[in-house]
């Protein structure tokens, strides 16, 4: 409870404990001693959400490009929770990245696999990063 409000976690509504960037950060960046597995540190986080579905694509990417997938994610869909469809089938966005490739009516990608999308998404976080735009503020231009 100590770390509320000092931008590692916040309070929801209800006053339950969410993650922020920082956290997720965190336990991506330093996964515990009893654990170094990256996918483990994600699947921490998503498990149950529909995000999971992701966990191993998003463990093949560097550790920054991955807080950053699960971080944004978190806040743009609290992890696949809202996300867009085509069809009524899923799009593997959970970022609300509207990058053109299949776009719904509503223009956000529509992505035919989770591998595809984190590789997509992933890639362009990727390219963001090489350009010196690394943190949560600089990084409201990645869409």
């Amino acid at each position: 409870m100590s770390l509320i409000g000092k931008g590692i976690i916040r309070e929801n509504k209800n006053g339950q404990e969410m993650p922020t960037f920082k956290k997720i950060a965190c336990i991506i960046s330093n996964p515990s001693s009893e654990d170094n597995s990256l996918k483990n540190s994600i699947l921490g986080l998503i498990s149950g959400h529909p995000m999971e579905v992701m966990t191993e694509a998003i463990s093949w990417q560097d550790r920054t490009v991955a807080s950053f997938l699960v971080a944004i994610a978190k806040k743009e869909s609290s992890w696949g929770e809202h996300a867009p469809s085509k069809k009524g089938k899923d799009c593997y966005n959970y970022w609300g990245y509207k990058g053109g490739q299949n776009p719904t009516e509503s223009g956000y990608s529509c992505f035919e696999t989770p591998e595809q999308a984190v590789s997509v998404v992933g890639a362009r976080i990727q390219k963001l990063i090489n350009q010196g735009i690394d943190t949560p503020e600089k990084m409201l231009v990645w869409k």
